[in-house]
């Protein structure tokens, strides 16, 4: 009778799926910038968004916005970024997805905080937490 729970246990784990390989980084190049936190690239095939992980740059309407565009613009447009995804969950309530981003082993993220007066960097309204 030992043979049969040997031979349960044997099937179960022969039954097991393999162990997978969650996606935490991997390249993407930007096809626009919509604003100061935001752009967009080609993801499994198509058109996605992406949102700059814990930054929150003034929207494009409000005092700040147009100059968080053009400084996010002369990051990373029509460059390969790399994307990092900082947890579990990869998109926001919108769909889009959050990350921490580089371009060229510079992180942007930071880059388009503060900056000197005068320097198309501005102060985000607020900082995200990462778990968003």
């Amino acid at each position: 009778m030992r043979a049969y729970p040997l031979f349960l246990i044997l099937l179960l784990v022969g039954c097991s799926p393999p162990p997978t390989t969650e996606i935490t980084q991997r390249d993407f190049r930007v096809l626009r910038v919509i604003d100061g936190d935001t752009f967009t690239g080609w993801y499994d095939g198509e058109e996605t968004s992406v949102r700059l992980a814990a930054f929150d740059a003034p929207a494009p309407g409000e005092e700040g916005g147009p100059e968080a565009k053009a400084a996010l613009e002369k990051l990373i447009l029509g460059k390969v970024v790399r994307l990092e995804f900082p947890g579990p969950r990869k998109r926001d309530h919108f769909g889009r997805l959050r990350a921490r981003v580089s371009v060229e082993g510079k992180t942007v993220n930071p880059s388009v905080q503060p900056g000197p007066p005068g320097s198309g960097l501005s102060a985000p309204r607020r900082a995200l937490p990462d778990a968003r």
